[in-house]
C-alpha cells in the first residue's frame, strides 16, 4: 500500500499518475491518499486507465 498526504504530492499530471500507477497495479498495491475519500480515489484510478486505454 502506498500512502500519500495529497495527490498532487504523488502526480503531477494524470500522464504521471498512470505512469507511477502501472507498477503498483503490476505489484498487486494500493494507493491511499490521506485528503480523499477512498471512492474518490478509484474513480480518478478508473477514469486515468480509460484514458489510457483509448
Amino acid at each position: 500500500m502506498l500512502v500519500v498526504t495529497k495527490l498532487d504530492r504523488l502526480a503531477r499530471s494524470v500522464a504521471d499518475l498512470i505512469a507511477t500507477m502501472q507498477p503498483l497495479d503490476r505489484k498487486n498495491m494500493g494507493l491511499r491518499v490521506l485528503n480523499l475519500g477512498e471512492a474518490t480515489v478509484y474513480r480518478i484510478l478508473a477514469a486515468a486507465k480509460a484514458t489510457e486505454s483509448g
